[in-house]
């Protein structure tokens, strides 16, 4: 997978992240008011849909740090978690506070099980200092 920033979008195999994050969410309806309906964040289907796109970032993160060029690893590592602003934005206009922490969690421990299982030393990983 190609992983690069075009503009200002984290893109991989030219497709920005930010626009693939709908995938992961489901249409939930309502049990009480049948015309009731919102989006939820799916984590398995995050996984799914999202994980080797967050893998393939993360692994150009890692080879950026390898090749001592922190300060673009920290730039991509930034375009990872801006990417999944929108989806907050989203949930945030329509009040649905509690719908944001399970994307933000997704995203974090995808990062930091791939840190993990690809033997990233602590503090040379992924930069999660900005995303918030």
């Amino acid at each position: 997978m190609k992983v690069e920033v075009l503009g200002e979008e984290i893109c991989v195999d030219g497709a920005p992240l930010s626009y693939e994050l709908p995938k992961a969410f489901v249409i939930r309806k309502g049990q009480t008011f049948s015309e009731s309906v919102w989006p939820d964040f799916d984590p398995e289907l995050a996984g799914r849909m999202l994980g080797p796109s967050v893998d393939a970032i993360c692994a150009e993160i890692a080879q950026l740090r390898k090749k001592g060029l922190v300060p673009e690893a920290v730039a991509f590592s930034d375009k990872l978690f801006e990417a999944f602003t929108p989806p907050m934005n989203w949930l945030f206009e329509m009040s649905m506070y509690s719908g944001m922490d399970p994307v933000w969690e997704w995203v974090l421990d995808r990062t930091s099980s791939w840190e993990k299982a690809n033997g990233v030393e602590y503090g040379k990983g992924i930069h999660k200092g900005t995303a918030f």
